[in-house]
């Protein structure tokens, strides 16, 4: 006795039938494996069998500027968590330094910054590059510069 089988009918969502579609037209490479994808007739990698999807993204990927930014700002509330720990053990900078002071209370109100930074996040998607090329220049200036008026402030 022979069984008939027939093709099992597969249906894809909108979704997919877009993505399907769209590697008909265009060469495209797996995000995990690298294997090209151009023509597939499933979803699928063949490859590495991971799903696919399509989605849109903005045309310069993850905003570097945002992203450094925040690391910088993240730099910063770091060691103004030190200061406040310094702070508690040893009390506040001696007034006599001014400018050691001003450089600790800096980095102490900085703690806020990295969530300021990430709440932030899409309106900084739609400023002008220059403002946020600017906003990411001060953040690492005063990266860079902070510690080292810190250290010299130390050794006077």
């Amino acid at each position: 006795m022979f069984a008939m089988t027939t093709p099992v009918e597969t249906t894809h969502s909108p979704q997919d039938e877009l993505l399907l579609a769209y590697l008909a037209e265009h060469e495209a490479s797996c995000p995990v494996c690298g294997y090209n994808v151009h023509r597939i007739t499933v979803p699928r990698c063949p490859e590495c069998g991971r799903g696919l999807r399509l989605r849109l993204r903005t045309s310069d990927g993850f905003s570097r500027t945002w992203l450094i930014t925040l690391m910088c700002a993240g730099v910063s509330a770091g060691i103004g968590g030190v200061m406040v720990c310094m702070i508690a053990r040893w009390g506040p900078p001696p007034s006599r330094e001014p400018v050691l002071a001003g450089v600790v209370w800096c980095y102490v109100a900085s703690m806020p910054l990295p969530l300021v930074v990430f709440w932030l996040r899409r309106a900084y998607a739609r400023w002008p590059i220059a403002l946020r090329a600017v906003l990411m220049s001060v953040a690492v200036v005063l990266t860079v510069v902070m510690p080292v008026v810190f250290v010299i402030a130390l050794n006077r």
